[in-house]
């Protein structure tokens, strides 16, 4: 420490009389000499690398300061307080895994179905990898699927596992950072719950499950009632029934099928595209159509059975109608402006209305037109 040299008069805060010496300092009690005021500089700490003795205090910060505020004692007590002590349980250790990593297993088989509670992320693992179906073909009661690896999984979707060594493997798969969409097209059906009993077909759909000791060998077989336990999936299928449909007074309604359906031989009822073409909607007559197409249907009132058949070759790339197999609610909104086909209160005839950016539910299996919002209009007959 720097002895501090001081001279000339100083005042008397007190009295404001005048102390006469250029030696002479007031300290409020009494005159000190120039050592003295050396002698009580030096018990100081320096601003810079301060060493303090006995117990120095400081204002206590507020709890959660994160600054360069001195901290007291009081202060460190307040910030670990709420932290627990001692071992941490299976039960916390479990809980503080499965917020970053999710155990993922397969059997023996090399094989398994599998339904994650959140999105995980495979990139960067090993020992197993995840597949969405993407196409299948059938024989037999056993569908062969088309399998497309893929490199995240959303939650709740379902995959099949493999194995990279053929047989029994486990791995902690990290959970996937932000939102992660289903693979599009994906056949298989995630369960985050138990299904008690899942029927082999319904008026839509064939269900498979996974059995790896199948009788013509690992695959999907159908499914005859069987379990499907929770964090699994299954294989849903469109089968080969005609669907059927209905169509009012009004002589028109929309569909839309996870069936390819065969529209030629159907007698007495049209089916329709919908193409924009300089602005203006048009409707295209089509024959057959692929798989999850939406078309507007028109004919005399009355009911028609609709073959499905495997397939179809022809080009709805431009097809502007979409649909959807659950009820689903559609908002109009700056990038898209959906609509509905009904009749149009401004005229009286068919067409379609715009659905507000208040939304509507939409029943499944109906078909919507959606068009970029800054084409403009509020309906097209």
């Amino acid at each position: 420490m720097a002895e501090i040299q001081i001279y000339g008069k100083l005042h008397n805060n007190t009295t404001d009389g005048v102390i006469a010496g250029a030696e002479q300092v007031y300290d409020g009690t009494q005159g000190l000499t120039q050592g003295e005021i050396n002698a009580k500089a030096m018990a100081k700490a320096d601003l810079a690398s301060p060493e303090f003795t006995g117990t120095p205090k400081a204002p206590t910060a507020a709890e959660g300061t994160s600054t360069e505020q001195v901290a007291t004692t009081a202060f460190v007590q307040q910030a670990v307080a709420g932290i627990a002590t001692g071992p941490l349980t299976e039960g916390e250790i479990d809980a503080a895994l499965a917020a970053v990593v999710a155990l993922v297993k397969v059997g023996s088989a090399g094989l398994a179905t599998f339904c994650p509670e959140r999105a995980l992320d495979f990139s960067g693992v090993r020992q197993v990898e995840p597949y969405a179906a993407t196409g299948y073909s059938r024989a037999d009661g056993k569908v062969d699927t088309e399998l497309t690896r893929v490199e995240t999984v959303a939650a709740g979707e379902g995959v099949l596992l493999r194995s990279m060594s053929g047989g029994a493997a486990e791995a902690y798969v990290p959970v996937a950072a932000g939102a992660v969409a289903p693979t599009e097209g994906n056949m298989f059906v995630g369960t985050p719950e138990e299904i008690g009993s899942l029927p082999s077909e319904d008026e839509t759909w064939d269900y498979f499950i996974l059995n790896s000791n199948g009788p013509n060998g690992p695959g999907f077989y159908l499914a005859n009632d069987k379990t499907v336990g929770a964090g699994k999936a299954y294989l849903r299928v469109a089968n080969m029934k005609p669907v059927s449909v209905k169509i009012s007074s009004a002589g028109a309604s929309t569909l839309y099928s996870p069936k390819a359906l065969d529209f030629a031989g159907v007698e007495g009822l049209t089916a329709y595209i919908a193409k924009l073409r300089d602005g203006e909607t048009w409707l295209s007559p089509v024959s057959d159509v692929p798989a999850y197409t939406g078309v507007v249907l028109m004919g005399a009132e009355g009911e028609y059975e609709i073959p499905a058949i495997e397939s179809s070759d022809t080009d709805v790339s431009e097809n502007k109608l979409i649909g959807f197999l659950e009820e689903t609610r559609l908002a109009s909104n700056d990038t898209v402006t959906y609509y509905g086909f009904r009749i149009l209160k401004s005229t009286g005839n068919l067409g379609f209305a715009k659905i507000s950016e208040a939304g509507m539910n939409c029943p499944a299996g109906k078909a919507y037109l959606a068009l970029p919002t800054d084409r403009g209009g509020d309906g097209a007959e």
